[in-house]
């Protein structure tokens, strides 16, 4: 513990995210960086928990999010990646098993993506917004608690 700042990566950072025990930094070089508690697979590294940074991916990313137990990638080519935890189907694939390494769930045209604790959002270049997750509280938008392993749209000329 520490009652101040402390460097933990010698580079340009341009951005980061925290989960509820771990955490990841985006180097300007666009690789990805992270460190912490790994259970479920949720830091996106095979490994087990560490207070150093490990690198996820090289290069590419332009941003991520992190929850409880899964974790969004998002590259500069619009392409989504989710790793974690697939309990309640909120790593989006459609399997329900931990993912240690990031997974693809889209291809393309991704413009920002957000986490809560056991569902996520994405929304597109043209402004579509997709859901998946738990959604036991109607935390979708959907008008059901029923929830998604895989990326629905949401609706939103029905409000």
């Amino acid at each position: 513990e520490r009652v101040s700042p402390v460097r933990i990566i010698e580079a340009s950072a341009t951005g980061g995210a925290c989960g509820g025990d771990f955490s990841f930094i985006l180097k300007q070089d666009g690789s990805l960086w992270s460190f912490g508690a790994d259970g479920e697979g949720r830091r996106g590294v095979k490994k087990d928990d560490t207070n150093f940074p490990q690198q996820v991916m090289s290069s590419g990313v332009r941003a991520v999010a992190g929850s409880g137990s899964h974790s969004l990638i998002l590259k500069t080519d619009g392409s989504l990646w989710s790793t974690g935890s697939g309990k309640l189907g909120k790593t989006g694939h459609g399997q329900y098993g931990n993912e240690h390494l990031p997974v693809k769930i889209v291809e393309g045209g991704v413009a920002g993506i957000a986490t809560g604790k056991y569902h996520s959002v994405y929304w597109t270049d043209e402004g579509e917004v997709y859901v998946f997750g738990f959604n036991g509280y109607g935390q979708f938008g959907l008008g059901t608690t029923i929830y998604n392993k895989t990326p629905r749209t949401l609706d939103l000329s029905k409000n």
